[in-house]
């Protein structure tokens, strides 16, 4: 079992799996820490039955001011907002108890997953973690479509009455244009709508995650204008 803190070790390692997408790069995690405070971390590990990489953030407890000194060097560890869990192909029973005893040993008094629905990586899991149901997920397989016309029919009818009117009014879409600018604007708007709908102060984001997102390789900023 190897821990592993560098980019360029982590992307290395993502490479050796068929099924990844955003939520496991090391920029992603990074991008993350900025809502959970605390530093990339993942767990590596491989035998014969088994290759498991399992990517997470890691949250000292010493950045908390109530913390009695003699917890300061524990730490809790959580998933990105979004999707997370462990990447694995093979039988993962056989190093469950192996990650439970390093986690002891590191003294992370507690786990959060977010679990990845599309990749259902939470199998194999049942009998160790309690698992809860929070939300569903929609999603969109393009592969299912043939050309864009098939796409835009898909779309219920107030959304394609939306788009028409866009087009017809001539809204411009820019996209990854003056990104510092055009955010500003936008979390004016974004703020004011999580005020109105009561929504939990948590996904009240910073700029500075947005900004840090849109310097990121996979990210891509739209901005609609009338």
């Amino acid at each position: 079992m190897k821990v592993i803190r560098d980019k360029e070790e982590w992307e290395k390692v993502l490479k050796n799996f068929a099924e990844v997408d955003v939520f496991y790069t090391y920029d992603f995690m990074k991008v993350n820490c900025i809502i959970e405070p605390g530093y990339p971390e993942a767990i590596y590990y491989e035998d014969q039955n088994l290759r498991f990489f399992y990517p997470y953030i890691r949250r000292p407890l010493s950045d908390l001011p109530y913390v009695p000194d003699r917890y300061r060097d524990y730490s809790d560890i959580t998933s990105p907002y979004g999707t997370g869990g462990a990447l694995f192909e093979g039988d993962v029973k056989g190093v469950l108890h192996k990650l439970k005893e390093f986690f002891m040993d590191t003294k992370t008094i507690s786990e959060f997953v977010r679990f990845h629905p599309l990749i259902e990586n939470y199998k194999g899991f049942e009998n160790y973690y309690e698992l809860i149901k929070i939300s569903p997920l929609i999603y969109i397989d393009f592969r299912d479509f043939k050309d864009e016309g098939e796409i835009f029919k898909s779309f219920r009818k107030g959304h394609r009455a939306d788009i028409k009117f866009a087009i017809r009014n001539n809204y411009e879409i820019r996209k990854n244009s003056q990104v510092e600018n055009y955010v500003s604007v936008f979390l004016e708007i974004y703020y004011e709508t999580m005020k109105r709908n009561r929504v939990d102060k948590r996904h009240f984001f910073p700029k500075k995650f947005f900004l840090n997102l849109s310097k990121s390789e996979f990210a891509d900023f739209y901005f609609v204008f009338y």
